[in-house]
């Protein structure tokens, strides 16, 4: 039996940040960060079943071309993400009025529908681009037992000693997207890359305001790391603030995960897209059309 401090419910029975039951989430999971995208993805679908608003977790269920999906809003960063997974897992896996778990458990395809920085000189931003993998170097994931095959390692472990030397914030994780719904993706034409998720949106995204960083060189060191593995080289080419936690947690419990983000801003170049709505409208569509069924 699960303790009701391990897994606080509320006096409804819906878990207890989220506040939803079982039956108001699909199998298809859409995670986008900022509460009022909830909306802007949902007005593409037939209909709209079942609305909540919980703090900044905003969740709409409904149809859209005959596949029943959820969209949730995670808020910002890892640590939100920590939140949000666990208990849609529970949701998948755990009978909320006795406290056990069910027979049959699911388990969710949950796809990020994100916005991010662009890195690399010679891309541009504007388009959206998977994350075959995701850098971190926040410690959430330091907290389970991740298992890391060796790419993940290795990449790991380089990218850390690039960025910061012998004395990084909290030790390395990199963990590869769902290989599956990658490939689904790709066959779609989106364009990936390697995704550095960040603790934070100043320091940690290598913004040195007022000369507080502890890593005033991290935005050119993250710009010029590169990692050979058998024949393939590897570099940053994005990076935003949750992408890692979710490909960690959803495979630490059994679901898949791929993260799509649009491309605001260029970091090396100094650049911020003049229309930011339009483009993350046009991925939420692009989004949308590409999703497996279930």
């Amino acid at each position: 039996m699960i303790s009701s401090t391990d897994l606080i419910r509320n006096a409804d029975g819906s878990v207890y940040h989220l506040g939803l039951r079982a039956e108001h989430l699909a199998d298809t999971v859409l995670l986008v960060g900022d509460p009022e995208r909830v909306a802007q993805v949902s007005q593409h679908w037939e209909n709209i079943e079942f609305r909540q608003h919980r703090r900044e977790f905003v969740t709409h269920t409904g149809t859209y071309q005959g596949q029943r999906l959820t969209v949730i809003s995670t808020g910002i960063g890892t640590d939100n993400i920590d939140i949000v997974l666990h208990e849609l897992d529970a949701l998948c896996k755990v009978n909320l009025e006795e406290m056990t778990l069910m027979e049959h458990p699911r388990s969710l395809t949950l796809v990020r529908i994100g916005t991010a920085g662009c890195l690399q000189p010679a891309r541009s931003e504007g388009g959206l681009m998977l994350s075959y993998a995701a850098l971190a170097f926040d410690g959430l994931m330091q907290h389970y037992k991740l298992s890391q095959n060796t790419f993940e390692a290795q990449l790991a472990k380089a990218a850390s000693n690039h960025l910061y030397g012998e004395h990084a914030p909290a030790l390395p994780t990199a963990v590869l997207a769902d290989q599956e719904l990658l490939e689904h993706f790709r066959k779609c034409g989106f364009e990936e890359g390697l995704n550095w998720t960040c603790a934070g949106f100043y320091g940690p995204q290598g913004r040195n305001l007022m000369g507080r960083s502890a890593y005033p060189n991290l935005l050119e060191q993250a710009v010029s790391f590169g990692f050979s593995y058998q024949e393939k080289f590897h570099q940053i080419t994005h990076l935003e603030m949750e992408t890692s936690g979710i490909y960690g947690l959803s495979r630490l419990m059994g679901h898949r995960a791929i993260s799509v983000s649009a491309l605001l801003a260029h970091r090396y170049h100094h650049r911020f897209v003049q229309n930011p709505q339009k483009i993350i409208e046009q991925g939420i569509l692009q989004v949308l059309r590409a999703l497996p069924q279930r």
